[in-house]
């Protein structure tokens, strides 16, 4: 003797019922949280990053050469404070400069500032810095700055040949998407840098 297990969809020709349905439903629902759940959670709880005004520090540091010489740079840092959900893996890159030639313009990223590295968390209600650029009025080494990011040293000589502000866009990202754009106006002359999109 065979026995069949028992459900009403056997002894009932009329289709499947309202908790059928909700069963059905709620069992793709917990597949799709199992396999996206993180990406869907981090569309509907964003993190939102606010920005303030540069902040402008003296150091002493040891130049390139030969020297144990210290000259003083000033030290250009973005605040950044974290208003949303936790942000991950968030990484800083310029992307554009008003006065850099498109055809030789590569992105530069940028380090965040006591981490050492080009990502890092930011936790809800967290205030971060990145390193924007160094500055020296020392004309015996004025050459070798600015230097955007400080592992990669890259030069950018033309910003302080300029004499007129220069625009710069930096795009901030975590590990999903696009979290914003910061818009700076810097005049290397005056040594002023100001955020135009707080």
């Amino acid at each position: 003797m065979i026995f069949l297990p028992y459900h009403k969809f056997f002894i009932c020709n009329n289709g499947p019922s309202l908790t059928d349905w909700l069963i059905a439903i709620g069992t793709i629902g917990l597949a799709i949280v199992a396999i996206w759940g993180e990406r869907l959670r981090r569309i509907i709880f964003r993190p939102k990053l606010k920005c303030s005004q540069v902040k402008i520090t003296n150091q002493n540091i040891k130049p390139w050469g030969e020297t144990t010489e210290l000259i003083e740079v000033q030290v250009y840092r973005l605040p950044i404070t974290n208003i949303g959900s936790p942000a991950l893996q968030v990484s800083a890159t310029v992307i554009y400069i008003s006065n850099a030639n498109p055809e030789r313009f590569i992105p530069i990223p940028l380090n965040w500032t006591h981490v050492d590295d080009r990502e890092r968390d930011i936790s809800t209600e967290d205030e971060v810095f990145l390193d924007l650029f160094q500055r020296t009025t020392d004309k015996r080494y004025a050459w070798q700055w600015p230097k955007f990011g400080f592992i990669s040293e890259k030069e950018l000589s033309d910003i302080s040949k300029s004499d007129e502000p220069i625009k710069i866009t930096i795009k901030l990202s975590e590990k999903y998407s696009v979290l914003r754009y910061v818009n700076l106006v810097l005049n290397y002359k005056e040594g002023t840098c100001i955020v135009e999109n707080l």
